[in-house]
């Protein structure tokens, strides 16, 4: 925490939610304010919302991941080394919640419930 002070460090990305849950108690024992002082962003979204300071999450398609994986196993399976490498990408949510200057817990717009845009 130290050093994050030292230098002037405003916001940490951690690798998952545990780490920031830890980097989080660490600041409120060194009197750094989350989100006034420092922002946190986690990354998994297993447990975030249940942190002290609700965490804001990079939150990776894990259902979908899990979809593409067994389909790119069986087809191995089926066709062996004939199947073709595949490089999939997929599009992680961003939740933003208290840790960030969020209003508590996800915004609308990272649950999926934001209003749809009006035509016209």
């Amino acid at each position: 925490m130290a050093a994050l002070r030292a230098d002037d460090v405003t916001a940490a990305l951690c690798f998952g939610d545990r780490e920031a849950c830890l980097l989080l108690g660490a600041a409120r024992r060194a009197g750094v304010r989350v989100p006034h002082d420092l922002a946190i962003i986690a990354y998994d979204n297993e447990f975030a919302d249940a942190a002290e300071v609700p965490l804001t999450a990079v939150s990776p398609p894990k259902f979908r991941l899990g979809q593409l994986a067994a389909q790119v196993l069986l087809q191995r399976m089926e066709y062996g080394e004939a199947f073709p490498v595949h490089q999939l990408r997929l599009r992680p949510r961003l939740v933003v919640r208290a840790s960030c200057g969020g209003r508590g817990g996800s915004s609308p717009a990272a649950r999926g419930t934001a209003p749809a845009p009006r035509a016209g």
